[in-house]
């Protein structure tokens, strides 16, 4: 995993190993937390037939690099509750995002389904919005699910750009999600 210094453009290494000097499968998507610290998914190489995805958090500062869950079928999209209390990351095979509770510095539960995402293809990246619903880009559907905060589907975005929607922003005061479709190579914006 990278770090790129905006101002620069210097790329260093933010993170090439895990906690027991292994290298990294391939990180994916990431979020930081309110202390800084960053929450990521390492996917590459893993399915439903070869569950090997992880989720790691970097401490702020340090960099050292922690594992939060381990044996998951393409862990994809990741996010943190608005409270800090809760970390939501999918594992886009089984159509499905998981959710665990984080505990303090360092101490987490274990992951439990929270919310079903995909008819023909699955989750990918999501965000939580302020009144603590998910957004979910569901990549192969093209759509964004809207989960309730209790993991129920409250309703459905379509994106007509295409299928693969990979990842979403929200802006604009959280009037708008900013959804990146990898079809035909477009960011679109849908007004909410």
């Amino acid at each position: 995993m990278d770090r790129i210094d905006t101002k620069t453009g210097v790329v260093t290494d933010y993170a090439i190993a895990n906690e027991a000097g292994e290298p990294l499968l391939g990180p994916n998507d990431c979020v930081f937390d309110k202390d800084g610290g960053l929450y990521f998914t390492d996917p590459n190489g893993s399915s439903l037939k070869n569950p090997i995805g992880s989720i790691y958090y970097v401490t702020p500062g340090t960099h050292r690099v922690y594992l939060v869950a381990h044996g998951l079928a393409y862990p994809n999209g990741v996010a943190v509750s608005n409270d800090g209390a809760t970390l939501y990351f999918d594992e886009t095979p089984k159509q499905q995002v998981d959710a665990l509770s984080i505990h303090g510095p360092l101490q987490w539960g274990e992951p439990a389904a929270f919310g079903r995402v995909g008819i023909t293809g699955g989750p990918d990246g999501m965000r939580v919005a302020p009144d603590s619903t998910l957004y979910v880009a569901s990549y192969g559907d093209g759509m964004v699910v809207h989960l309730s905060a209790n993991g129920a589907q409250i309703g459905v975005i379509p994106i007509s750009a295409g299928k693969n929607t990979t990842n979403l922003c929200l802006a604009d005061g959280d009037k708008a999600l900013y959804v990146t479709e990898t079809q035909s190579n477009t960011i679109v914006k849908v007004s909410l």
